[in-house]
């Protein structure tokens, strides 16, 4: 029986981080009921992923092409032979086989019996199940949202670009899928040039990937983020706050990682720590760090797809910081500026819903309500404190950081809670507000 390996890279045009890993996995998974279905076993199969291609690779392939006979069964015999003879039932179904009446036999199949033929099979090779049911897989791939993208209407996540298939040292050429057909190439990292690379053999595939700076293996690029973040740690005295959804992220969004640390001015630190880290995270996808008292330090982390150019590249992104940090500063100086008392009757400006009035309508209604279930519930409270809680909590509404922040409005409560301990409300309130 042969063995064999497969390899089956799929190229596309970048696809969001967050489609990758559950797209793949639905891919195998379709992949494995074929195999399952046409009798292919395996050893072991593994999957890779970035930004730009899928790779699924099975070890150990079994490929029987041998005959087998194989037990077909038929009408039941009550519709297949009368006395007169075979019945046009019986007749079809031995036809259909490649088989003639002298040939039928019969089984027991549940509480009937029925027509059975013995026929010899030829198992179907790999590279006839690929060519036939590979189109089918990638179909079955499923994406928050999907295009049509070229003129064979084929929908997906990305334009498709490139398809490579590959057994052991030979490559299955001809397989068409959304307008390309699978060929003897690959492609490089772009940000090295995306080299046109010809591929021979798996074990040259391997090797052409990492001469090319592609890390394939997703597992392994996040190790090699957090070992890099670990080396900055120790060098600069500081914790790297490590995100872990913002971690799996950036690990989707590059095939070579180089991790690299950037500054920005102390005055910064001064603003909430959610603000500064909002900052970073929302668009720029940069980590934050702390110091050793735990307070946010003037550093951010970001995972680059290249290591050339790394000066420019740290200059750039600290102006894109820059830039942000600047425009929360702004806000939060300006928002400081106006006491808490003018934000309550602001709130009395702010339509909350047409039928149902404005915000500060809407505080005095909450108000009413914790008082109603006070009573209700016995509790011992104070009716003015019930009153003051429900106006403040939503005071950042009308704050230019909440307002016109844009990726600070999920800081709402927060930017609230902050400002009424910097304006002196009281403590128990800005706990609350939060």
């Amino acid at each position: 029986m042969n063995k064999k390996d497969l390899l089956i890279e799929l190229g596309f045009e970048e696809i969001p981080s967050s489609y990758l890993k559950p797209g793949i996995e639905t891919w195998l998974d379709v992949l494995m009921k074929i195999f399952k279905k046409n009798e292919i076993r395996y050893k072991k199969a593994d999957y890779y992923f970035t930004p730009r291609r899928y790779v699924l690779h099975l070890i150990g392939i079994e490929e029987d092409t041998e005959i087998k006979t194989v037990e077909i069964t038929g009408p039941p015999v009550s519709i297949a032979k009368t006395d007169n003879g075979w019945t046009k039932a019986a007749i079809g179904f031995a036809k259909s086989q490649g088989k003639s009446t002298e040939d039928i036999y019969f089984v027991k199949k549940g509480k009937n019996e029925v027509c059975a033929l013995k026929i010899e099979k030829k198992r179907k090779g790999l590279d006839e199940i690929l060519r036939e049911n590979l189109v089918k897989t990638v179909e079955a791939i499923r994406f928050p949202k999907t295009m049509i993208w070229e003129n064979s209407k084929f929908r997906f996540a990305r334009p498709i670009r490139w398809l490579l298939i590959l057994t052991d040292n030979s490559v299955i050429e001809g397989v068409e899928l959304a307008g390309i057909k699978s060929s003897d190439f690959t492609y490089g990292n772009r940000a090295y040039g995306n080299k046109k690379l010809t591929v021979k053999s798996i074990d040259d595939y391997f090797n052409l990937m990492e001469k090319n700076h592609v890390m394939l293996d997703q597992n392994k690029r996040k190790r090699t983020i957090l070992e890099e973040m670990g080396n900055i740690e120790k060098k600069n005295n500081i914790t790297i706050l490590k995100d872990s959804d913002l971690l799996d992220e950036v690990n989707g969004m590059i095939e070579y990682p180089v991790v690299l640390l950037g500054q920005f001015h102390n005055q910064y630190t001064e603003l909430p720590e959610k603000v500064v880290t909002t900052a970073m995270k929302q668009h720029q996808r940069y980590f934050s760090a702390v110091n050793g008292n735990n307070s946010i330090a003037p550093f951010f982390i970001f995972v680059a797809n290249t290591d050339q150019n790394s000066s420019a590249i740290i200059s750039n992104n600290e102006k894109v910081l820059k830039s942000r940090l600047e425009d929360a500063y702004f806000y939060y100086e300006e928002d400081l500026k106006i006491p808490v008392e003018e934000r309550i009757n602001i709130q009395k400006e702010i339509l909350w819903h047409h039928d149902l009035g404005t915000i500060y309508e809407k505080a005095l209604r909450v108000s009413d309500i914790a008082d109603y279930l006070s009573k209700l519930l016995n509790f011992n409270y104070d009716k003015k404190e019930l009153r003051d809680i429900a106006l403040h909590l939503k005071i950042d509404l009308s704050t230019n950081m909440i307002k016109d922040g844009k990726e600070f409005t999920k800081l709402e409560g927060y930017i609230g809670s902050v400002y009424a301990q910097k304006l002196g409300v009281n403590a128990e309130i800005a706990k609350i507000i939060m």
